[in-house]
This record gives structure tokens, C-alpha cells and sequence, in this order.
């Protein structure tokens, strides 16, 4: 949009067309904003945005809000507002081969409208990065490690049986105000959820 530091793009639409469920867990979706230029165009920064909240049959499908803008070297450059929609296409077959490779996180002990089937037991990770000069940055690369240790914590509930993780908790240490290195860790309480037999899948996907 042409000279406008606040552009709005209401009618604009992307679609993406993705085959693998597992791509939108393994990898958050980067908006890259560009500043138009005669010669070129630079970037201004991206915003980093977990969609995996959105595959899950255990959520809505939707998500909105404002996103930071984040440069390398500059750090925050202000925020885009996005709406963002997932919507799964495929055969009866496909849909129950995407249950039962999905993990939903909660907060909560016991998730609303489901029911606990069976516990399997403590799951968590560690991740340890660098702290720079930048706070932006280390925004970026704290948000980037959660992700990560959300991936392999559910990678680990796959592999028990387990598609939830409850009691769902992030740490993070800072260490010593020498040391540069700061410590995350995740952890909940591996389980295989289901629908209540008084509630429908349908409440949860409007």
C-alpha cells in the first residue's frame, strides 16, 4: 500500500494448500513484512505464529489478534492484525489418522466437555539459549523455544500412547546476571483424552 505507515488490507485473502497435519505442528508460520522500494524491497520484520493450537480436533479452528514485528538487528518494529483459519479437508479415513497424530496442551487439569481415559505420566523438556543485547530478540528466540519444547514434549505423548498433555507448565531461568545463557523448561502429565459421552466434537469446532 502506497505510502502508508499504517496500511489496511481488508479484502485480502491467502490460502495455503498443506498435505502433511505434521507441517503445522514441526513449523510456525512466518509473515514476512516488506517495505516497497524502487530498487528493492527490504524487510521490516516478521511475526512468528504457532498454528498447531488450530489442527487440534480438541480446538477451534480460528485464531486472531495483533502479532509483534520483529527484525533481526532492529528488534520490534510494531504489529500486524491477522485472522487466521485452518480448515481440514479429508476422507473419514484421513480424519482418524490426524487424531491419533495430534497432541492438545491444557492448562487445566481436567479439559472442558472431556474426560480423562488413561495417565501415562510426567513429560518435559529443556531448552538453553543465549541471551543478547536485544530484548526483542530475546523474545523471538524465548517464543521460538517454546514451540520447540512443545513439539518434543508431544512428539514424547505420541510415542506413550497419550494425545493431551494436562497441567501443561513453561519455567524459565535466568541463572546468574553473569551468565548469558537462560534455561526453559515444559512439563504436564501425559494422558489420552475423550468426548464426555453428554457432550459433542461439534461444541468445540464453531
Amino acid at each position: 500500500m502506497y505510502n502508508n505507515l499504517n496500511p489496511v488490507w481488508e479484502d485480502y485473502i491467502a490460502c495455503f494448500e498443506i498435505i502433511d497435519d505434521e507441517e503445522l505442528q514441526e513449523n510456525p508460520l512466518e509473515v514476512h513484512v516488506m517495505d516497497e522500494d524502487v530498487i528493492r524491497d527490504d524487510l521490516i520484520g516478521m511475526a512468528v505464529i504457532d498454528l498447531s493450537p488450530l489442527v487440534s480436533q480438541l480446538a477451534g479452528n480460528k485464531m486472531s489478534g495483533s502479532f509483534p514485528i520483529i527484525d533481526a538487528s532492529k528488534g520490534y518494529r510494531g504489529e500486524i492484525e491477522l485472522e487466521i483459519r485452518v480448515i481440514i479437508n479429508r476422507d473419514e479415513n484421513a480424519a482418524k489418522h490426524m487424531a491419533s497424530s495430534l497432541v492438545s496442551f491444557f492448562s487445566t487439569i481436567l479439559p472442558p466437555l472431556l474426560e480423562i481415559n488413561k495417565v501415562y505420566g510426567l513429560v518435559e523438556d529443556l531448552q538453553v539459549i543465549r541471551r543478547v543485547e536485544n530484548e526483542d530478540i530475546n523474545r523471538v528466540n524465548l517464543y521460538k523455544a517454546s514451540l520447540k519444547i512443545r513439539r518434543k514434549i508431544g512428539k514424547t505423548t505420541l510415542k506413550m500412547g497419550g494425545n493431551a498433555v494436562i497441567s501443561y507448565r513453561q519455567s524459565i531461568d535466568f541463572e546468574s546476571s553473569k551468565s548469558k545463557k537462560v534455561s526453559i523448561r515444559g512439563y504436564g502429565t501425559c494422558v489420552f483424552v475423550k468426548y464426555n459421552d453428554n457432550s459433542s466434537s461439534e461444541n468445540l469446532l464453531d
